[in-house]
């Protein structure tokens, strides 16, 4: 998420003729880390509930 936030706020300063590179860059590396997250909760959220109620 550093990568994210350095590529969005920062880097269009400094170099702005390549700020269409750092939006991409920013957006794979929101993506990745939404996978990430994604990958990190699946196994809890397809067990079932340790109380055993349904929902």
């Amino acid at each position: 998420m550093v990568l994210v936030f350095v590529s969005r706020a920062f880097l269009p300063i400094i170099a702005v003729e390549h700020y269409l590179l750092w939006v991409m860059i920013a957006q794979g590396a929101w993506i990745s880390c939404f996978v990430l997250f994604c990958i990190s909760y699946l196994p809890i959220l397809s067990k079932p509930r340790p109380d055993g109620l349904f929902g």
